[in-house]
């Protein structure tokens, strides 16, 4: 299969990291039917111009600047858009800017498995703890339990800001989100391949998709709960999934978020306001997609 393959990269301040990305493709790519198509997602501190002047020679590669931020999947979208109306691609690589590449994910890689006609291919995601990172979710939790995660959400953004007692409740929160990060590592890949929430750092969609969608992500939220979206408009337009552990990449994880929020607590503030308006228009559009 000689298909044109576009890897899609969403850029955000964090200049080395996004650097290093482009590079490992770069490198890792011995053919010709590739593309790099990288979007600056509104990053104010002239790191996309950077870019755009590093790689204006090289054809492969492909800079656009958002002039706003539009969140994750709108500033993803951005770049499928332009894979798929301007360079004609057969499959596009949907990725952050912090997964780092082997010769495992090169684009001859990626045709050769995506010629069996799945619509999107999951590759197996391992971050910088050994977590592999798909499944994200086995299966999609009851709206109970989303409810139930934006009480605790909301609980813990006002408790972080209580003078005093706030720097205790962020410790404690934080233990527990490192414990729990600790204990998820999965290495017996004991899931459905065929049917799971994927992790959303990087995902491939195939001709079919492409043929037949005008975005990769539905663009409803800024950031957080892009997946289940996703998963539920698969299911609901009987699109076919398949997690191929062959395609192995290294996630260094929340590289952009680090890098726009240095304090911590602002940090936390930010994720988990973001994640309660993400599971209001997930519960939202599951329930149409249900009529």
């Amino acid at each position: 299969m000689n298909a044109l393959v576009c890897y899609c990269i969403l850029h955000y301040k964090n200049f080395e990291v996004t650097m290093e990305c482009v590079d490992n493709i770069l490198k890792n790519n011995d053919t010709e039917n590739f593309h790099i198509v990288v979007v600056d997602n509104g990053s104010n501190n002239n790191t996309g111009e950077r870019l755009k002047a590093i790689y204006e020679r090289n054809k492969k590669v492909h800079i656009i600047i958002n002039e706003s931020n539009l969140g994750f999947a709108r500033g993803n979208n951005i770049s499928y858009d332009y894979a798929k109306c301007i360079l004609k691609a057969d499959i596009i690589v949907m990725m952050n800017s912090d997964i780092m590449i082997s010769n495992t994910f090169s684009a001859k890689k990626i045709c050769e498995i995506c010629n069996g006609g799945t619509d999107i291919i999951i590759p197996d995601i391992i971050n910088k703890i050994g977590n592999h990172q798909n499944p994200l979710r086995k299966n999609i939790p009851c709206r109970k339990e989303y409810i139930t995660s934006m009480i605790k959400n909301i609980v813990i953004i006002l408790g972080v800001q209580i003078p005093v007692a706030g720097k205790y409740i962020y410790s404690w929160y934080q233990k527990r989100i490192n414990n729990r990060e600790t204990r998820l590592i999965k290495k017996d890949f004991a899931f459905n391949w065929k049917d799971f929430v994927p992790h959303g750092s990087c995902i491939i969609f195939n001709k079919k998709w492409i043929d037949k969608e005008y975005f990769a992500f539905v663009p409803i939220t800024f950031l957080y709960c892009e997946e289940e979206i996703l998963y539920s408009y698969i299911k609901k337009n009987k699109y076919s999934m398949m997690f191929h552990p062959d395609l192995c990449i290294e996630h260094l994880e929340d590289a952009s978020i680090n890098y726009a929020y240095k304090n911590g607590k602002e940090k936390l503030i930010f994720r988990l306001k973001c994640q309660t308006k993400s599971i209001i228009s997930y519960l939202k559009f599951d329930a149409k997609q249900k009529i």
